[in-house]
C-alpha cells in the first residue's frame, strides 16, 4: 500500500533519489539516518514516511541496511521525516524532524527528531503567547535550556555513541515538555472560556449503529443507563444497504423504531452517514451497477431527497456523507465525487432544514494520501477545507479521527499537533465536529500486516485512556468545535477500526469511560 520495507537491501548510491519506471527517470526525494537498532519493531519503522510542503503525508518507501534507514518519496525537494517513537504511557507517537533536505552523509535521526520538536514547541509557544497565554518562569527556563542543550548537540560530533545518547536524552525531555506547554494551554484557555460560561455548548454522541441487532430495545437499555452521564445524542442510522433493500422500496420503520427507541431514554438522535462513499454500505443492487454512467449518482441523490423530507423533524444532527475525501466507489473518480458533495450540499440548502448539515472527512492529518490505489482521493486536506468552506449548504465539517496502524486510521500525533490541526480545519470558517476512535489494542485489526504479528506495540485499556486524557481537554479548548462523537460503544462487533469501544467484548467498562464522564461532568453542558 505504498509502505514496504527490506531489511539488509543497500541503496545504490548512484540511483538514489531517481525513480526509474518504464524506461523513463523522474525525481525522488531520498533522506538517509542512523537510528538506535531494537528501539521499536522493524514493521512499525517501516510506517515511517516523508512529508512535503504544508506536512503534506507524500508515499514513501523505507529500507534497511545496517544501521541506516532510508525513505524514498515520491516528494521532490525538502521536507519532513515522520517516524514513531515509543512513549512509556501513550505506545508510540509520529514525531517529526524539521525541513531536512537530500545529501549523502546519513542524518542522526534521534538528533533531527530532537530538532523538530524543540523547533515546533518554540513556534507553538510563540503563537499561544501572541494570542494570549501565559507562560510561567518555569516553562520559559525549560524552553531556554533545551535551546541551549541542542546547539550543544549540534557542535558534538555525530559519530559518538555519546552524541546519540545526548540526543535521546533529550528527546524524551522534550516530548514531556512538549505535555508541560500543551497542559499549562489547556489550564489557562479552561479557564478563560469558564469565565464566560462553567460548562460549554458542546455536544456529546455515540455512533450506536453497528451493535443494534433483534434485540436493540433489550441491549440499548442494557447499555444506557451506563452512558447517560455521557451522551446527549445517539446515532442509530442504518446504512442505505438495510433501509432500501430493493430500489425505492423504503425500510423506515427499521430507522423509525430506533428513533423511537433512543428518545424513549432520554437521548436525542443523530442520522448519518445518509451517503457513505463506501461501496460495503451500498445496497447490493446498487453496488453491482457502479460501472453504469449516471446510475449511482441518480439513486444516490433521490435517497438522499427522499431521506431528508422524511425524518425532516425527527433527527437533531443530519451527517450527510462521510468519507468524501476517502471514497470507495468503484468507477468514480475523486473529481466526481466532489461533484457529488457540492450537489448534496445543495440538495440539503433547498430543503431548508433547521437542524445542522455536517460533511464527513476521513483522516484529516492526510493520512490517506500516503497509500497509491485507489480508493484514496489525491487532495490535500487544505484544498478539501477550502472547498468545503465555500459551500453555504454545509453547516459543519465532521472530522473523522480514528487512531491506529491500518490504511483508513490516522496515526497517532501528540496533543501540540492535534491542537494545529484543529485550528488550521477550523481557518475556514466552518463550524468543526470531531469523529474520534482510540483502540484499547493494536493486534487484532485485520488490517494490520502479518509482520505485527506477536508485537504488543506497548497498546493497552490504559493506553486508551492516557490518550482520551491528552486529546480530549485539547478539543475542549477549541470554540470552534460544537460536537464530539465517539465511534464504537463496544468491541463485541465487527468494525473497520477494532477495539475502540468503551465496553469490551464481554461487556465491561473500559478505564477510558470513566474518563469520559469525569470530563462531561466538569465542562460540558447537560
Amino acid at each position: 500500500m505504498g509502505l514496504t520495507v527490506s531489511k539488509n537491501v543497500k541503496l545504490c548510491p548512484l540511483s538514489a533519489g531517481l525513480n526509474i519506471v518504464y524506461g523513463t527517470v523522474s525525481k525522488m526525494t531520498t533522506l538517509h539516518f542512523r537510528y538506535p537498532e531494537g528501539l521499536i519493531p522493524v514493521p512499525l519503522m517501516a510506517r515511517s514516511f516523508f512529508a512535503g510542503w504544508g506536512k503534506v503525508p507524500f508515499p514513501s518507501q523505507v529500507t534497511f541496511f545496517d544501521d541506516i534507514l532510508s525513505v524514498q518519496s515520491e516528494a521532490s525537494g525538502s521536507g519532513t521525516f515522520f517516524f514513531p517513537w515509543p512513549h512509556k504511557r501513550l505506545g508510540f507517537l509520529f514525531l517529526a524532524t524539521d525541513t531536512l533536505c537530500e545529501r549523502e552523509r546519513p542524518y542522526l535521526l534521534v538528533k533531527e527528531l530532537a530538532r523538530g520538536q524543540l523547533g515546533r514547541i518554540i513556534r507553538r509557544f510563540i503563537e499561544m503567547v501572541y494570542f494570549g497565554f501565559k507562560p510561567s518562569a518555569k516553562l520559559r527556563a525549560m524552553i531556554r535550556y533545551e535551546v541551549s542543550q541542542l546547539a550543544k548537540a549540534a557542535t558534538s560530533d555525530e559519530n559518538l555513541p555519546a552524541t546519540e545518547l545526548m540526543a535521546s536524552q533529550q528527546l524524551e525531555r522534550l516530548i514531556l515538555l512538549c505535555h508541560y506547554l500543551v497542559d499549562a494551554f489547556i489550564d489557562q484557555s479552561l479557564a478563560f472560556r469558564q469565565q464566560v460560561a462553567k460548562r460549554f455548548p458542546v455536544r456529546v454522541g455515540l455512533h450506536a449503529d453497528a451493535f443494534l441487532t433483534e434485540n436493540s430495545d433489550e441491549q440499548f437499555q442494557m447499555y444506557s443507563d451506563n452512558f447517560a452521564d455521557v451522551f446527549h445524542l445517539v446515532n442509530p442510522t442504518p446504512p442505505w444497504k438495510i433501509l432500501e433493500p430493493e430500489p425505492d422500496h423504503y425500510r423506515w420503520d427499521i430507522f423509525e423504531e430506533r428513533i423511537r427507541m433512543v428518545k424513549k431514554r432520554g437521548f436525542v438522535p443523530l442520522a448519518g452517514p445518509i451517503l457513505p462513499f463506501d461501496q460495503r454500505l451500498l445496497p447490493p443492487w446498487l453496488a453491482g451497477r457502479l460501472d453504469e454512467p449516471g446510475v449511482f449518482e441518480h439513486f444516490a441523490f433521490k435517497y438522499l431527497d427522499t431521506f431528508l423530507e422524511h425524518f425532516a423533524e425527527r433527527v437533531d444532527v443530519w451527517i450527510l456523507a462521510s468519507r468524501i475525501n476517502t471514497p470507495d466507489i468503484p468507477f468514480h473518480s475523486p473529481g466526481q465525487i466532489m461533484g457529488m458533495v457540492k450537489k448534496i450540499s445543495w440538495v440539503f440548502e433547498r430543503h431548508g432544514l433547521h437542524q445542522p448539515g455536517l460533511m464527513g472527512v476521513d483522516q484529516p492529518w492526510g493520512d490517506y494520501l500516503l497509500h497509491r490505489n485507489p480508493p484514496h482521493s489525491p487532495r490535500t486536506p487544505t484544498a478539501l477545507a477550502e472547498i468545503l468552506g465555500s459551500l453555504p449548504g454545509i453547516d459543519g465539517i465532521l472530522l473523522d479521527l480514528n487512531l491506529g496502524l491500518s490504511p483508513r486510521a490516522s496515526y497517532p500525533r501528540d496533543p501540540m499537533v492535534l491542537s494545529s490541526m484543529i485550528d488550521q480545519w477550523s481557518s475556514f470558517g466552518k463550524p468543526l465536529y470531531l469523529s474520534l476512535g482510540i483502540p484499547s489494542e493494536l493486534g487484532a485489526d485485520p488490517d494490520i500486516p502479518e509482520e505485527f504479528v506477536g508485537f504488543s506495540l506497548n497498546w493497552s485499556k490504559k493506553t486508551q485512556q492516557e490518550w482520551l486524557h491528552r486529546y480530549l481537554p485539547v478539543i475542549l479548548c477549541k470554540r470552534s468545535i460544537e460536537g464530539i462523537f465517539w465511534n464504537m460503544l463496544e468491541d463485541s462487533t465487527a468494525h473497520d477500526f477494532p477495539n475502540i469501544g468503551l465496553f469490551d467484548s464481554v461487556g465491561r467498562l473500559k478505564p477510558a469511560f470513566q474518563k469520559l464522564v469525569s470530563l462531561r461532568r466538569a465542562y460540558i453542558d447537560g
